[in-house]
C-alpha cells in the first residue's frame, strides 16, 4: 500500500513510494514524435528498450490475456468484414487461421 510501480512501454522502470490511495501501477508506451520517427531512430530506441512496434501489443496489462486480445481480435475481424466482404456480422462466414498460440489463442475465440 506505500507503493507504486512505473512500466514504460511493458518494462519496469521503478517502484516508487507513494500512498494507500495512488495506483499501484502507472503505465505508459514508448510515443516517438515525428521528429525522431526514422527507422534508424526506431532502430535505436528499440535496443534501448524504450519503444516498440505498436499493434496489439502487450505494452499495456490491458491487452494481456483473452480479455483484451480477444476484443482487439473481434473488432479487428469485424471491420475485415465490413471491408472486404461487406457484411455488418460474420455470422455462417468460415474463419481461418494458423493463429492458435500466442496471446491466449485470440483468433479462434473471436472467430
Amino acid at each position: 500500500d506505500e507503493q507504486t510501480l512505473m512500466l514504460y512501454s511493458g518494462h519496469p522502470m521503478g517502484l516508487f513510494p507513494s500512498h494507500k490511495d495512488a495506483p499501484r501501477m502507472v503505465v505508459t508506451n514508448g510515443m516517438v514524435i515525428p521528429n525522431y520517427s526514422s527507422r534508424d531512430d526506431y532502430e535505436r530506441m528499440y535496443a534501448c528498450g524504450v519503444s516498440q512496434y505498436g499493434q496489439m501489443t502487450a505494452g499495456s496489462f490491458c491487452y494481456i490475456g483473452p480479455q483484451g486480445i480477444v476484443h482487439g481480435t473481434t473488432l479487428t475481424l469485424l471491420n475485415a468484414g465490413r471491408k472486404y466482404l461487406g457484411v455488418e456480422g460474420l455470422a455462417g462466414k468460415l474463419y481461418v487461421t494458423a493463429g492458435l498460440g500466442g496471446m491466449s489463442g485470440a483468433q479462434p475465440k473471436a472467430g
